[in-house]
């Protein structure tokens, strides 16, 4: 959005703002959001487990590649908005086929089975509380109003 902008009438300044909020959280907020992922793996994962039938790919095709991670379309209704993150990094080896993350987080998969020696080591949510409530949060809200702001729109919460 161009600065001083003039609109018509109030549906098209909403169409503008929609459009400006849907391409912040799909690139600042969404990269806070993947970061913050990232950084609760590496403690409750990667810190925590040293495999020894699989090599890990890391940051290389593997859990902590930030490529591996994609966001839905924000949806915006009313006062409302939702969005999916996901990591769709498959494993390697025997479970070529599965996601990785519901084989580490579950007990449904490898994670949790105390015959082969891993504890289930969920980690989202975790990272998810952190964005709730912590320092996180802050950085998530500042992405939101640098993002908006980029786009033309100056937003201040009181």
């Amino acid at each position: 959005m161009a600065r001083n902008k003039t609109v018509s009438d109030l549906s098209q300044l909403e169409a503008m703002f929609a459009v400006a909020l849907r391409d912040t959280i799909n690139n600042e907020v969404f990269e806070v959001i993947r970061d913050e992922l990232i950084m609760e793996m590496e403690r409750r994962v990667y810190d925590v487990y040293e495999p020894k039938r699989y090599q890990r790919r890391g940051s290389s095709g593997g859990l902590k590649d930030p490529d591996n991670y994609v966001i839905t379309m924000p949806y915006i209704s009313d006062k409302k908005m939702s969005f999916l993150i996901a990591n769709l990094t498959k494993g390697n080896g025997d479970t070529l086929d599965d996601f990785i993350n519901d084989l580490i987080e579950g007990v449904d998969g490898f994670a949790g089975d105390p015959s082969l020696g891993m504890p289930a080591r969920p980690y989202t949510e975790y990272a998810y509380s952190n964005l709730i409530s912590s320092v996180s949060r802050n950085d998530m809200l500042e992405a939101l109003y640098k993002g908006l702001r980029k786009r033309g729109f100056n937003v201040s919460v009181k």
